[in-house]
């Protein structure tokens, strides 16, 4: 498996136990709980007031980030689309306690690293996976990730880029992720979608929830494929976790059938290209090219 390097210059790392040493730099990254903790700089003040609220929001044990229908839809077309087999390579930006991760670990036995900035989240996941040797997680900024380069099969992006307050951070997580990518190796996105529903309950396109500190960049398909494909080949853009409130609103009552009811729904759905305007969710499936 491979190892960690040093996110400011790339360089080798000294392990131990208790801590990785760049053998560039000198710098030292603390293990703690089984997370390797390389965030050594101060984030800029929207990233760590972002940084806060994840962390407040963060329970122990239960449930990550994410609705059950979101959940229902917006995982299996994750692990479809990464075609991951055993023995693959796997990066998780944004990684949080696993939402995406552990249900991809169920299915097939890939060497996981796991990247995030809240320390709860992945010691939340950690206790989850407890020692598992093919599973490395890492505290740290995603524009300045301790991952090297050319080393991943695949690599997931699940509900990442719309929270990053900038466009440079954007560019620079993208970048990381291309970095890391082997040729061929591809990866999937997904993004808040500004269609017809987000528009209809008042949300800003770009801007923060409503009496909330959370930052929100809702992507309209054509924004992200200018992000996406100034470095990776954007294989398709698909409408997931649709809402039509006369349809979808009164099966949803029914509690977990009406989830399952309304994930059937949504795969026939987002075969219509029309119906994308009412999606909550856009995935996005792309690959480096070699």
């Amino acid at each position: 498996m491979h190892s960690f390097v040093c996110p400011y210059d790339l360089a080798p790392l000294l392990f131990s136990n208790l801590e990785h040493q760049c053998t560039a730099c000198g710098r030292r990254f603390s293990v703690r709980e089984g997370v390797v903790d390389f965030l050594d700089h101060q984030l800029g003040p929207a990233s760590e007031q972002e940084r806060k609220v994840r962390d407040e929001q963060i329970a122990p044990e239960g449930e990550d980030y994410g609705n059950p229908f979101r959940n229902r839809v917006e995982i299996p077309f994750i692990l479809k689309h990464l075609s991951a087999n055993d023995g693959d390579v796997v990066l998780d930006v944004g990684c949080g306690k696993g939402r995406v991760s552990l249900p991809l670990l169920k299915k097939v036995r890939v060497f996981l690293t796991g990247v995030d900035f809240s320390w709860p989240a992945l010691t939340a996941f950690r206790r989850k996976v407890q020692t598992a040797p093919n599973i490395m997680l890492a505290r740290a900024d995603v524009a300045h990730m301790p991952v090297p380069c050319e080393s991943y099969d695949h690599a997931i992006c699940s509900m990442l880029l719309q929270h990053l307050p900038s466009d440079e951070l954007v560019e620079c997580a993208v970048s990381g992720m291309f970095r890391a990518l082997k040729p061929g190796g591809n990866l999937i996105v997904t993004v808040l979608n500004y269609g017809r529903m987000t528009k209809r309950l008042g949300y800003p396109q770009i801007g923060y929830f409503p009496g909330t500190r959370v930052f929100i960049h809702h992507y309209t398909p054509d924004e992200i494929l200018s992000v996406l494909s100034r470095r990776f080949k954007v294989e398709c853009i698909v409408g997931l976790v649709h809402g039509l409130p006369k349809i979808t609103t009164p099966i949803g009552r029914m509690g977990l059938p009406g989830i399952h009811i309304n994930a059937m729904i949504d795969h026939g759905w987002r075969l219509l290209p029309s119906l994308r305007n009412y999606a909550d969710v856009l995935g996005v499936v792309c690959h480096k090219q070699g």
